[in-house]
């Protein structure tokens, strides 16, 4: 964590070393072997409280998304082709808790359809959230707009310890109405 007025000034120094760690870790496994995944959790709090979590996103608000969106896809970009990449938006895991608990899917959409649509490689795999408590129809609705390419597969975080496969499967269900009908050939079969 840095303190906000020193992001602007630290960003730039933490992904140079953040792509040349990529660079090392390209070099040393065989790239049939490797896949990369890209934690998007504080970024998802920023987007979700406006530029206002964690003590507050160090640029501009006003284009705050087209930021993140920019970000995220220079550090898709920099995994080559032969390389599975993928992305894991999520809410974070601080202290056991969401950073906000959200109120549906819609953001995580927004965020998968600006990636597909901008970075120049292949996303191989999208992993979203499904908090534990909801089996409401209304979470998943917004998955209907999911613009994914053919190649990129969905995963969504339904397993819980507490409540096993069982709770996965009640998570699993709304999301089988109508237009989400889909989810069950890429999703359930993983149950």
């Amino acid at each position: 964590m840095v303190e906000p007025e020193h992001r602007r000034t630290v960003e730039p120094v933490y992904r140079q070393a953040l792509l040349g760690e990529v660079r090392q870790i390209l070099d040393a496994v065989p790239h049939e072997d490797l896949a990369i995944q890209w934690d998007v959790a504080v970024e998802v709090a920023f987007l979700e409280s406006g530029g206002t979590a964690l003590g507050g996103w160090a640029g501009p608000h006003d284009n705050l998304f087209e930021q993140i969106i920019t970000s995220l896809t220079g550090l898709g970009d920099a995994v080559p082709a032969d390389v599975e990449l993928g992305y894991h938006l999520c809410y974070g895991n601080s202290r056991g808790k969401r950073f906000l608990e959200p109120k549906d899917t819609s953001l995580l959409v927004d965020v998968a359809n600006a990636l597909t649509g901008r970075v120049a490689r292949q996303i191989d795999f999208l992993h979203l959230p499904v908090p534990q408590d909801r089996t409401d129809h209304e979470y998943f609705a917004p998955l209907t707009g999911l613009d994914l390419d053919d190649g990129t597969d969905l995963y969504l975080g339904l397993v819980y310890p507490a409540d096993g496969v069982e709770g996965a499967r009640r998570r699993i269900d709304p999301a089988l109405v109508r237009d989400l009908l889909w989810l069950h050939r890429r999703v359930y079969e993983q149950v």
